[in-house]
């Protein structure tokens, strides 16, 4: 789009923009340009108007203000509008879009996420649809099960969960309940390209008169409860009162919308009310407590802690603020003395501008004007360890004598507990079989839990202990809640060709030590019918030559179905009933966590000392990670590239020069996602299986122009000292960023 195109979008926009405030911000900007025509004030306008927002791993997410590069009513109304023709579109790929589709509308704490809310109704409602809006500011939980429990043929969720105060976001889920994915989204994107600027009207207040009369007072309050009847029912546990009576947990909601849900679902499960930080308690989109509101940042965790502290807590329990991510924080007893508590170094370390076309031979110069910068991310800059804090360092979220569990920590906890939960149904069910016997179809069914390929694979091994079938995604929740689809549909295209697997004579280490199917990754939505993302050739196999690794599927005549039992990302997402609530659910999470927490105390244990069992079958596992940026500005070559560019080039050079090995160990095995497979397609990330089953994934970020590199070292030998595990996965870190900048 050239300026001059640029320029007559802008004065579009303004004449439909409704929103006083973005309006007078473009108002001002294009008066400012008119008046000195700065080449500033032009590369302003072309931020804001080149283009518009793109869906990422979790919808179309930005700072507020005008344009359709930014959150704001106008954006919000044309992409309603857009997958209103989407859904219209979608025919028999979206079982609920008939001649009057529902869609289901809640809403989060931020600035103007009511407002959008309310517009996002009037569109849907003027489109000749039924907008069902929850009217409260609710967690994002409660819009994801609604979804499925309304039959709606979609659902948007005005949040940005835990961005930066700035920001704002449009989440929107299909009518399995699972987030939007390729190619509907871009379907969407393209529409909002199309419309723009639209046919623009004011939809507000629409809950005050007659533009949207289906939208009713009692539908928020049947969304809230039956949230809480979901979780009831299927997270129950048979505790007395002597173990709930001594009970006390920490809470905060970080400004957030999970307060008063959490205490309603506490109260049905006869959960003590929380301690709640009272200066968190409330929503508030300013934040005012927090530079950002997001349990994995340092400090975040502070105040709460302090009341864990004062008040003797067994537990800190923390939500983001849209509560779809839950974080735990524990007390270190005596009985955990074999712990290391004093953090790493998180200093960033600054390189040199790379030339133009190269990567290499460039070497740290801090003081220079950078366009590469290797940095630590805040939540996964130390190394981290599974289970006893005496292997490996703490989160930088730890004060005193209590220590915050890592997202991979948490997420083997809660997976260990789902899949002790599935097998102890399964055996009142079925006279002690693992299995759950057949179904109504004859099919045998199996349990199914699921987390990312940069997660560690220590509920791979867990699952596999328990006969439980296990799936590796890419990252994003989108994928993680399709995981029953993908195997399911694996499981029928086995079926229908049994053909050999690719690559089987040439098993990795890697697959003779899991049968289970790693990694893969879901199909995308139901408009697509095929898959989204790739998988390695060598692991898409789910049979074995290998005497001593069954085959994870039985032969193709005995079919099973896959009940979905649990699934999780790193990044504190947990997935406790994926099969009623399609996406993370921090709320959902804490029910289970304290579930988990009761039982083991009423076995004289902890959760470090489950996780210490856990060690002691499958080794120890730790994991840390760190980012390469690449910015514009610098010297040489460095200046003016795009970063995105720059990054996509750092992935070429990569697959071109493979490694043998990394910081001197070995590399048994390259798997590379841009290799398309059967129903699945490509994906821009590399993962290196070094010997000894540690592994190294790098992937550009979904989200920001840099690199992520994910390091899991896994350490057989339980004596190993903290410092010896902390420098190994040191060396693998600094061995794989030097790959990139030198």
């Amino acid at each position: 789009m050239n300026f001059q195109e640029v320029e007559k979008l802008a004065r579009i926009w303004l004449s439909v923009d409704p929103d006083p405030e973005t309006w007078s911000e473009l108002e001002e900007l294009l008066k400012s340009f008119e008046e000195d025509g700065s080449e500033s004030g032009a590369q302003k306008l072309t931020s804001l108007f080149d283009g518009a927002l793109s869906f990422g791993t979790a919808g179309l997410r930005a700072e507020l203000g005008p344009g359709p590069k930014r959150m704001n009513r106008v954006l919000v109304q044309l992409a309603t509008r857009a997958l209103l023709k989407t859904i219209e579109e979608a025919g028999d790929s979206n079982i609920y879009a008939n001649s009057i589709p529902k869609v289901v509308i809640g809403y989060d704490g931020r600035k103007n996420s009511d407002v959008f809310a309310r517009d996002i109704a009037g569109v849907v409602y003027s489109m000749g649809g039924t907008p069902l809006l929850i009217d409260a500011k609710l967690p994002t939980p409660v819009l994801a099960r609604s979804v499925l429990s309304k039959k709606a043929a979609a659902g948007i969720m005005v949040t940005a969960s835990h961005n930066p105060r700035a920001d704002n976001g449009y989440k929107v889920y299909w009518a399995d309940g699972s987030q939007i994915t390729s190619h509907s989204d871009r379907l969407v994107e393209r529409k909002i390209l199309d419309f723009l600027p639209g046919d623009v009207k004011d939809y507000g207040a629409t809950t005050e008169g007659g533009k949207v009369k289906v939208i009713k007072k009692d539908i928020t309050k049947a969304a809230v409860k039956d949230y809480v009847r979901c979780l009831k029912k299927n997270l129950s546990e048979d505790f007395g009162g002597g173990d709930l009576a001594d009970l006390k947990i920490a809470y905060t909601p970080l400004h957030g919308v999970g307060k008063g849900t959490l205490e309603e679902t506490f109260k049905s499960f006869n959960f003590p009310k929380p301690l709640t930080v009272k200066e968190q308690a409330e929503p508030d989109g300013t934040f005012p407590t927090v530079p950002f509101p997001n349990p994995e940042e340092s400090g975040a965790l502070d105040m709460v802690l302090d009341l864990a502290k004062e008040a003797g807590a067994d537990m800190v329990l923390a939500n983001d603020p849209d509560a779809d991510r839950l974080s735990v924080s524990l007390p270190v007893s005596p009985s955990d003395s074999r712990t290391s508590l004093a953090p790493t170094s998180t200093a960033s370390t600054s390189l040199t501008p790379p030339p133009p076309n190269s990567l290499t031979s460039q070497s740290p110069n801090p003081s220079s004007n950078q366009d590469v910068t290797i940095f630590s991310d805040s939540n996964t800059s130390t190394p981290q360890s599974f289970g006893l804090p005496s292997h490996g360092v703490e989160m930088s979220n730890t004060k005193g004598e209590w220590r915050t569990l890592t997202g991979n920590e948490l997420g083997v906890l809660l997976g260990d507990y789902c899949i002790e939960k599935f097998l102890t149904d399964s055996k009142q069910k079925n006279g002690g079989a693992n299995k759950r016997g057949a179904n109504k179809k004859g099919e045998v069914v199996k349990g199914l839990v699921a987390t990312t390929c940069v997660s560690s694979q220590l509920l791979g091994k867990v699952a596999k202990a328990n006969n439980i079938e296990y799936v590796e995604t890419l990252t994003g929740f989108k994928w993680i809640s399709r995981a029953d689809q993908l195997v399911q549909s694996n499981q029928s295209n086995q079926s229908a060709n049994p053909a050999q697997p690719i690559n089987q004579s040439s098993q990795s280490p890697h697959q003779q030590t899991q049968s289970t199917t790693s990694p893969t990754n879901p199909q995308t939505d139901q408009t697509t019918q095929s898959a989204d993302q790739s998988n390695p050739p060598s692991h898409q196999s789910t049979q074995s030559t290998n005497p001593d690794n069954p085959p994870s599927h039985p032969p193709a005549s005995n079919k099973i179905s896959y009940d979905f039992i649990f699934g999780y990302e790193e990044a504190l997402g947990y997935a406790v009933l994926p099969k009623h609530i399609r996406d993370k659910d921090g709320i959902s999470a804490a029910i289970a966590f304290v579930n988990l927490f009761l039982k083991l105390r009423q076995k004289g244990l902890t959760p470090f000392d489950r996780l210490s069992q856990i060690y002691e079958e499958h080794g120890i596992h730790m994991t840390g990670a760190a980012s390469i940026r690449y910015e514009s500005g610098g010297d040489g070559g460095g200046k003016n590239r795009d970063p995105a560019e720059q990054g996509a080039a750092a992935m070429a050079k990569l697959r071109a020069e493979l490694p043998t090995q990394i910081g001197g160990v070995k590399v048994l095995e390259v798997v590379d996602y841009s290799e398309p497979q059967k129903n699945l397609r490509p994906a821009n990330m590399v993962s290196f299986y070094l010997e000894g089953e540690s592994r190294i994934v790098v992937r550009p970020s979904g989200t920001e122009p840099k690199l992520k590199v994910y390091v899991e070292l896994v350490e057989k030998n339980l004596s190993a000292s903290d410092d010896d595990l902390q420098r190994q996965i040191g060396v693998l870190i600094d061995a794989t960023v030097k790959l990139f900048t030198q």
